[in-house]
């Protein structure tokens, strides 16, 4: 996301929108109304330190079984 904002030219803090990131995911996920949450059947890929490429793996591996 701060790369984006930085193409747009708008100057973004990163502590900044980091928190703010975590503030909305947390509001998304506690609201009354379709709060944001995996599919009960959902498989769940942390990406936390994976690459594009070791995420694009990941996700075709874990498909893999449906096709």
């Amino acid at each position: 996301r701060l790369k984006q904002l930085n193409a747009l030219g708008v100057h973004a803090n990163l502590a900044r929108l980091t928190r703010e990131i975590a503030a909305r995911d947390e509001r998304d996920r506690n609201r009354p109304l379709s709060p944001l949450k995996p599919a009960p059947d959902a498989r769940v890929i942390d990406s936390t330190r994976l690459s594009a490429g070791q995420v694009i793996e990941a996700v075709w591996e874990a498909g893999r079984c449906f096709f």
